[in-house]
């Protein structure tokens, strides 16, 4: 699982792009989960054995929702 933080030029938003292998359903859903729980983001996923999944929103909600993603994947 690859985990990408990226901000705008412009600097009020952000994202979150989380590359992961169908295997690592199940990890992806509970992190996807629990971010959307205790972060007001939204999300976007495409693909289905290669899974690019995005985050997007406020930057300072970006940036706690890829510190509560660094904390579960590490789980």
């Amino acid at each position: 699982m690859k985990i990408e933080y990226v901000t705008s030029k412009t600097g009020n938003t952000a994202k979150v792009v989380i590359l992961s292998f169908i295997t690592e359903r199940r990890k992806l859903n509970r992190i996807i989960d629990t971010v959307k729980l205790w972060t007001p983001v939204q999300e976007s996923s495409t693909g289905f054995f290669f899974r690019v999944t995005t985050i997007y929103g406020k930057a300072s909600h970006v940036l706690r929702a890829y510190k509560i993603i660094c904390s579960e994947e590490s789980k």
